[in-house]
Formats: C-alpha cells, structure tokens, sequence
C-alpha cells in the first residue's frame, strides 16, 4: 500500500511534466513517467526513513517529498539530456 501512496503521483507528475513543459516528444512520455516515479518512490522513502521509520502508513510530508523528488527527477534528467542533444 505504501509503495502505491508514492507511484501514482509519481506517475502524474511525469505525465503531467511530459505534456506541459514541451521537453519531450510524444515518444519520451513513457521516459517521464518512469522517472516521475523513481524519483517518488526515493522522495517518499527517504522521507518516511528520516522522519518517521516506524510509520505504517504514508504522512503528508512523505507525499509531499515523493511530488518534489519527482519533479527534480524530470528536472535534472531533461537538464542533461539537453546538453548531450
């Protein structure tokens, strides 16, 4: 359950950054996705590993986290895949 908690605002994050930024083609939206949600799944543990290690369910700060690690994710991928094309 917990791990659900993170990827599905994983994965609107990478949809949503994909459509509105105008960084990726229609191909890479698949790309931005599963980085939106690699970086949720490591935002929100990191999160829940350094404020809350006993917690069962996920806390607001951890959802939050999982949001912010995502779209640094996006961030910095596109910042490098924009030096290297």
């Amino acid at each position: 359950m917990l791990l659900f908690v993170w990827i599905v605002p994983g994965f609107i994050v990478g949809f949503v950054f994909s459509k509105v930024t105008g960084l990726s083609d229609d191909d890479d939206v698949l790309i931005d996705i599963v980085i939106g949600i690699a970086g949720a799944l490591t935002g929100g543990w990191l999160c829940e590993v350094a404020l809350e290690p006993d917690a069962a369910s996920p806390s607001a700060y951890s959802l939050a986290a999982a949001v912010a690690a995502a779209s640094v994710f996006l961030l910095l991928y596109h910042a490098v895949i924009s030096r290297t094309r």
